[in-house]
Order: C-alpha cells, then sequence, then structure tokens
C-alpha cells in the first residue's frame, strides 16, 4: 500500500497534477470523476491500512496512466505505478484471496479506525442476510430492565428486577419459519438471599400456557406460540404463519423476580449487571436499564457486546467474554424522574414504563436509568449494560 499510494502521488506531481482537487483533475485529463475521487483519496488518506478502499481496479488505473502519458508523464514513473499495482495484487490475493475479503479482514483487525459507519455497514448487510436466510426480520428488539429494593426482605436488603421483553413489527419471509420469543426460568427457586420468585408482570387473562404478555401494548392478534419445557425452564416459540409485512404483529411480554439479589445488612446494595439476548435479525435493538434512587451506581455503565455462539443458556456465564465483539455505542443517562422517556418505534412506551414501576411498587419520579440503542445488532449476541457494582462496606 505504501509503495502504491507513493508511486501515484509522483505520477501526479509528474504532470502537476494536485490530489487535493480531484475535480479539476478529472477535467482537465479527461479521467472519471469518480476515479479522479478514488485516486485523491488513495493518496491522502491519513491511515494506510483504511485507503484501501479506495484503490482503484487494475482496468481503471491503466485507463488513469495513459492519459497521465499523454499528458507527458515519465515512463519510469508509470512503470513504478504498474509494479506498485502488481504487488499490491499479489499481497491481496496471497493474504485474503479477493478484495473484498481483504476489507472486511481489515474491518474486523482494526474496528475503531473504521470508526461506526464502517461496521454499521458491515452490520446492515448481515442483517439482510439473516433475514433471508432465516426467514424473519423485525424492526426493533425491545429490553427493559428495571431494578428496584425489595418491599419484603426481611433480615436482608433485597433487590426485584422485572424484565420487559419486545419485538415490533416482525414478519415472516417464509410461511415455515419459526423463531423462539422467550425462555422462562424456573418459577420459583431458594438462593443465598432466601426463596426467588418468577412471576408474569400482568395477568395472563386465562392463557396460563402461552408467554408471560403484557397485552396493553401488543397487536392483535397475538402470535400463535408454542411452549416448550427444557431442563432450564420453558421456551416459547413462535409458530409458522402468513408472510409479509401485511401480516406483522408487535408483542411485549415482561416479568417479575421477587428477590432476585439479596446483600446482609450493613452492605451497600449492588445492582446486577444487565444484558439482552440478540437472536433475531432487526433493524435495532433498544435496551433501557431503570434503577431505583436507593441504589447506587458509581459510573455511567458502559456498553458490551460478547458472542452467543456456542449457544449456552446463560448470557451471564463466565466464559462468554472470550467471545467480545465490537461495541462503539454510547450509554446515554435519563435523569431522575425519568423525563422525555418515550420512543418513537413503542407506541406508549412512557405508559409501559409506569406500568412496570407501579407492579415494583415505586413511582416513576425515584428512577433514573440509562439507555443504549444498537442498530442492526450481530445475532446470536449478548447486548450488556455493565454496571459499577460497589464493595461491601467495611465496619
Amino acid at each position: 500500500m505504501r509503495e502504491l499510494r507513493i508511486a501515484l502521488g509522483r505520477l501526479l506531481a509528474s504532470v502537476g497534477a494536485d490530489p487535493r482537487t480531484p475535480q479539476k483533475v478529472s477535467r482537465r485529463f479527461g479521467i472519471n470523476r469518480n476515479l479522479a475521487w478514488k485516486v485523491s483519496r488513495l493518496i491522502s488518506e491519513r491511515d494506510g491500512l483504511a485507503s484501501v478502499r479506495h484503490v482503484p481496479g487494475k482496468h481503471g488505473l491503466q485507463i488513469l496512466c495513459e492519459r497521465f502519458r499523454d499528458a507527458g508523464a515519465p515512463e519510469d514513473v508509470l512503470n513504478a505505478v504498474g509494479l506498485a499495482m502488481d504487488g499490491f495484487l499479489q499481497m491481496v490475493k496471497m493474504q485474503a484471496g479477493d478484495r473484498a475479503a481483504l476489507e472486511m479482514t481489515l474491518r474486523s483487525l482494526r474496528p475503531e479506525g473504521e470508526g461506526p459507519a464502517g461496521m454499521l455497514a458491515a452490520r446492515k448487510l448481515a442483517f439482510q442476510g439473516n433475514s433471508a436466510v432465516w426467514g424473519v426480520r423485525a424492526g426493533l428488539k425491545l429490553g427493559l430492565q428495571v431494578v428496584a429494593p425489595s418491599e419484603n426482605s426481611p433480615g436482608n436488603r433485597n433487590v426485584d428486577i422485572a424484565s420487559v421483553g419486545g419485538v415490533m413489527d416482525f414478519w415472516r419471509l417464509r410461511a415455515d419459519a419459526c423463531w423462539p420469543l422467550m425462555h422462562s426460568g424456573e418459577s420459583a427457586a431458594s438462593t443465598a438471599s432466601g426463596p426467588r420468585f418468577v412471576e408474569p408482570l400482568q395477568a395472563s387473562g386465562g392463557d396460563c400456557d402461552g408467554p408471560p404478555w403484557i397485552r396493553d401494548f401488543c397487536s392483535v392478534p397475538l402470535p400463535e406460540c408454542r411452549r416448550v419445557e427444557r431442563a432450564s425452564g420453558v421456551l416459547y416459540e413462535i409458530t409458522d404463519g402468513p408472510v409479509g409485512s401485511t401480516a406483522a404483529f408487535s408483542c411485549v411480554y415482561g416479568q417479575l423476580t421477587r428477590n432476585a439479589a439479596g446483600f446482609a445488612a450493613g452492605q451497600e446494595v449492588a445492582v446486577p449487571d444487565q444484558s439482552l439476548r440478540l437472536n433475531l435479525p432487526v433493524s435495532a435493538a433498544h435496551f433501557d436499564v431503570l434503577i431505583h434512587e436507593s441504589l447506587p451506581v458509581k459510573e455511567t455503565p458502559r456498553v458490551v457486546v460478547e458472542s452467543w455462539m456456542q449457544m449456552s443458556d446463560s448470557p451471564g456465564s463466565p466464559e462468554i467474554s472470550r467471545y467480545r465483539l465490537d461495541a462503539q455505542e454510547e450509554v446515554d443517562e435519563l435523569p431522575l424522574g425519568l423525563p422525555n422517556l418515550g420512543i418513537q418505534e413503542v407506541p406508549r412506551y412512557t405508559d409501559l414504563v409506569d406500568q412496570v414501576v407501579n407492579a415494583l411498587g415505586h413511582p416513576l419520579r425515584e428512577f433514573r436509568g440509562y439507555r443504549v440503542k444498537l442498530r442492526y445488532p450481530p445475532i446470536p449476541a449478548v447486548l450488556k449494560l455493565l454496571c459499577n457494582s460497589p464493595e461491601a462496606a467495611r465496619d
């Protein structure tokens, strides 16, 4: 790359062409504007690896050399460009096989150099491919976690966690496409902090075998779901159905875990890390974590995206950190009282949050939060907000 950039810079200099003005170069030498722009970027790009995407094809480079030969460029300078291009093409064949694979490799090696736009373009292509392969797609994967102190925790300081999930504008590309909607763990378990209970956030309305819908925020009719018993709990699957956007639906579901975590008296309360499973081709994932004002978080949580390719039932398992993916998204802080909470993709989202926090026994004004939105998220993966868990207070 270095030799090619130097050779092209000397070529332009030999005929008095300024790479900073590609439009003038195009008009003066009769060169295609796109070709002139590529050569300009190739020479002037500060990051040599990032400039790979601007290398013109061999045919385009031959046209460039012919125009500059007519303008009086010396033969040794023209030959140097040809040798440098041959060396570049040999490197591409040896290292990656073709240009597309080389650019993909460089993007993966240096995601920070690509910036958010480069990775976003790659994830969008993955979204389109995954939609075609799996036969389903959706507009938004919604995650909402609300953490509050338990009202009934004698001898302990426990927290309750309301977990809300949702899929907006889900539609099938194939009639036989099925999809896992949600996994529900055991309804009751014994923990170090005492008994833990899992219950729906809203009354089931007589459908005890279906997902824990929050019906006020679901479209009608709701999708048909299959209940699958597993050792780790219950899996609810969306079954086959009609194809296309005219048959799209949106659904929201949620559970409340009582005594999700506990801490002995005299200790500070540590807010558990929160996660959202990404297992569906979606245009965006939206994740809010709301925390009661009495639970200290010392700093803004950081965003982590980890591969779930090993298909573990537990996204919080320690070994999953080995599969960390690039994430450059920022966390937005939601101030106490949660003003301007609404989001465009979910109508009446503020009403949904208000209903959830009321189920925990606290008013909305007592919560603050953190928000992250990830466009075209990779799948299968886990989106995490890692909170700063304070150490136990010492006497």
